[in-house]
């Protein structure tokens, strides 16, 4: 495993199911993320930085082009048109049996019908 800034080394541990996560620390916030850590691995063998912040809404990761991507999407390869969400609606818990891709519903645009509400 690549050595991550020391504020930010994940620390292994096991959920209540017994699986082998790790807890990422988030030092822009003071909370850590819970993740498997075989897909921690796995994100990290693909290259993908261990330094994770966090936005407001989810947990980001930089690339190298300088925009930002949601760890839960690079988790599950989502596909574009889908939105990652939580099954249990904390979005620090990054365990892949707790994430779910959804498709985005797309509404037909309002059309203008040339009436206008009275004043």
């Amino acid at each position: 495993m690549p050595t991550p800034t020391p504020d930010r080394t994940p620390l292994p541990g096991t959920d209540d199911r017994g699986r082998y996560v790790y807890r990422v620390p988030l030092p822009n916030v003071g909370v850590s993320v819970m993740i498997y850590a075989e897909d921690y691995d796995s994100l990290i063998a693909r290259g993908i930085s261990g330094s994770w912040c966090w936005n407001g809404r989810s947990v980001v990761v930089g690339s190298r082009s300088g925009s930002t991507r949601t760890v839960a999407r690079l988790l599950l390869n989502s596909p574009a048109g889908h939105r990652v969400h939580t099954r249990n609606g904390n979005n620090l818990d990054l365990r892949r049996d707790n994430l779910i891709a959804k498709p985005i519903r797309r509404y037909p645009r309002h059309t203008f019908t040339g009436r206008h509400r009275p004043l």
